[in-house]
């Protein structure tokens, strides 16, 4: 066995990584005996988690729902191979240890995201995704496309809706923002702009770069 979790403790901080780290692990051992019982696959899982009292009365408790599952004494019983018995396991985990509010709170920043001072394109993209997926948002919503370009700076979302035609989806205007943060780039590396002064910003000798970029600068 390679690759195996840490140890959960009952950190509710870590169980997001405990499930991502034991799940490769299943991938690298996909050939092991384990890895094809279902049922082992539970108890290795829950053999990685120990800790305080509290814990350990979780993983006595889903020990004994797994073995009244496949219990010969019940009607029906679940072969020891189901899916089913894995997917009840991830159930109960993600009801007792994951962050039952990260969704909201994944809505509540999306709401507020907007391009940092000093922060690029792509960091204002990898952050957005991040935070779409948290909040099980997807890309073909309206809701996220509009957040998506109402995060991005006001004369960079001007100049995307002057485009024709106007992006209407989300790779789109990811493609679009990206366009327009290297035209920006460029123009200012070819030196058509002065300097005028720290308050007011860079002025554009090309007026029609200056009307494009202009309130860019000044951010």
């Amino acid at each position: 066995m390679i690759s195996l979790p840490e140890v959960l403790t009952g950190d509710q901080s870590k169980a997001d990584n405990f499930m991502q780290d034991f799940k490769l692990c299943g991938r690298l051992n996909r050939h092991h005996p384990t890895m094809k019982v279902l049922y082992d696959w539970v108890m290795l899982a829950l053999s990685y988690m120990r800790g305080n009292t509290v814990i350990r009365n979780w993983v006595k408790h889903a020990m004994n729902d797994i073995d009244a599952l496949v219990s010969p004494v019940r009607f029906a019983p679940i072969p020891l191979m189901s899916e089913h018995l894995w997917g009840e396991f991830q159930t109960e985990f993600k009801l007792a240890f994951t962050n039952t509010t990260k969704v909201q709170d994944a809505e509540a920043a999306l709401k507020h995201i907007c391009i940092q001072q000093g922060k690029g394109i792509d960091q204002y993209i990898t952050c957005f995704k991040y935070l779409m997926q948290k909040a099980n948002w997807m890309e073909r919503d309206c809701s996220t496309i509009n957040t998506f370009w109402h995060g991005l700076h006001e004369p960079m979302q001007k100049a995307i809706f002057l485009k024709d035609p106007i992006p209407t989806t989300f790779t789109q205007w990811k493609e679009a923002a990206h366009k327009e943060a290297s035209r920006y780039v460029l123009i200012k590396s070819t030196g058509m702009f002065q300097k005028r002064d720290n308050k007011l910003g860079f002025k554009f000798t090309n007026l029609k770069a200056q009307q494009r970029w202009g309130q860019f600068t000044q951010k």
